[in-house]
């Protein structure tokens, strides 16, 4: 009636204390959850010097962030591209004359670019033969240019013309069959017809490829490669539901697989898998020798359910009896990538963090709603990651736990990949 929502002071004193632990909290978590430091082009990041650079191509612009993030990271970009060194990669800012999204500025265009500081083709090439299970050529990348020479710091297509005619000449005059690579396409026609004489155009069977890129903000940049150091793009990843899940896994398998290993053939322990099915990660542990208990009331698929190291317990986790799938054996492993959001995640598979032991195997994908792009987004999913990582170390003691954005991630998706260390 006096508009006091209380009936007495201590009602009231305990809300104001209540309100205060939640705003403290508030402050710790946004303190802790900074976005990450922009992947966005700057001027002096690729023209700071001459030397030369590889200019890669994705699908869109979220990817190229995507690219951007993993190779700035160091044990990322060793993992991804191994004995590659660069010195970082930025994202091209979109072009003066591209469209953009309304909602949020990006580019309309199916395609970005990623410029790869100090790489060369050949070091580029091999190192993208020795990604782990090709996620890179095959997720991201879909074309690199080579820069060799930077021509200009603007977009100068009649300089790209001339500087390429012209390192053509001074390797000498002997016939020569060339491909054209170039960004733009249009520039492709214009370099092709001013090839010197002695170069007869041949996409296919060449001995060399001549690459023109010209970008505003990137520059134009030129580049020569022998054709055993060009990469192509000769397979993307299957669109299979099954396949595209286990990506993620084979992934996290291969950045962090010291406790997968440690599994490997080992009948006296297993790895539960909540939410299996169809059995894209249980596919991919018993691919790598790891035995699996896959726990999920829908079916798996035929090839899974009948792999000798896979059982198949048709039940909710909750109802899972340990000791009569899996008789005898250890719980080293908890596998998770169910449609949950991460705190929901989190509560399903405490039952089994509790019963980990110290140098067990923990993957839970982290899957956010709403838009995936933005700075406020970044730092929501950083927030959720690291509320993730806390709930669980709550669990069960913690000995190494990294939240990454695999390559096959959606916008919305990051995975945790963690060991269980001593009490």
């Amino acid at each position: 009636a006096n508009g006091n929502p209380f009936e007495n002071e201590h009602q009231a004193k305990c809300y104001a204390e209540s309100a205060a632990k939640r705003e403290a909290r508030q402050a710790k978590r946004d303190a802790r959850a900074q976005p990450p430091p922009s992947t966005e082009f700057a001027p002096a990041d690729l023209f700071s010097d001459a030397r030369p650079c590889a200019l890669l191509m994705v699908q869109d612009r979220s990817k190229a962030r995507k690219l951007a993030t993993l190779l700035n990271d160091a044990v990322s970009s060793a993992a991804y591209l191994p004995g590659l060194a660069h010195a970082g990669a930025v994202v091209a800012p979109v072009r003066e004359n591209e469209k953009v999204s309304a909602k949020d500025g990006s580019s309309c265009r199916d395609v970005a670019w990623v410029a790869l500081r100090h790489a060369t083709p050949g070091a580029l090439k091999e190192a993208l033969a020795a990604s782990p299970e090709d996620l890179l050529p095959k997720i991201l990348l879909t074309r690199a240019l080579a820069g060799e020479c930077r021509v200009s710091t603007t977009a100068d297509e009649p300089a790209a013309i001339a500087a390429l005619v012209a390192k053509l000449a001074a390797r000498g005059t002997a016939p020569l069959r060339v491909a054209v690579r170039c960004f733009p396409r249009a520039l492709e026609r214009q370099v092709a017809a001013n090839l010197p004489t002695w170069c007869a155009l041949e996409p296919r069977k060449f001995d060399v490829a001549v690459h023109a890129f010209c970008h505003e903000a990137l520059g134009t940049h030129i580049g020569i490669v022998d054709r055993t150091d060009e990469w192509t793009q000769a397979e993307k990843m299957t669109g299979d539901v099954l396949c595209r899940a286990a990506w993620k896994m084979k992934e996290a398998l291969a950045l962090d697989g010291a406790a997968a290993a440690a599994l490997a053939n080992r009948a006296d322990r297993f790895v539960v898998d909540v939410g299996a099915a169809p059995g894209g990660w249980t596919a991919a542990l018993a691919e790598r020798g790891v035995r699996v208990v896959a726990c999920d009331p829908a079916a798996l698929r035929d090839d899974v359910a009948s792999h000798p190291l896979v059982t198949h317990a048709r039940c909710k986790i909750e109802d899972l009896d340990m000791e009569a799938v899996a008789p005898g054996a250890v719980l080293a492993g908890v596998v998770c990538d169910i449609n949950a959001h991460p705190a929901q995640a989190s509560e399903i598979i405490a039952p089994l963090l509790r019963r980990l032991r110290p140098g067990a195997l923990v993957v839970v994908t982290l899957k956010f709603g709403g838009r995936g792009l933005g700075a406020a987004s970044e730092t929501r999913k950083a927030r959720g990651a690291d509320e993730l990582v806390r709930d669980i170390g709550e669990m069960v003691p913690l000995a190494k736990a990294r939240v990454a954005w695999l390559v096959a991630n959606t916008d919305r998706e990051r995975t945790l990949i963690a060991t269980v260390g001593e009490a």
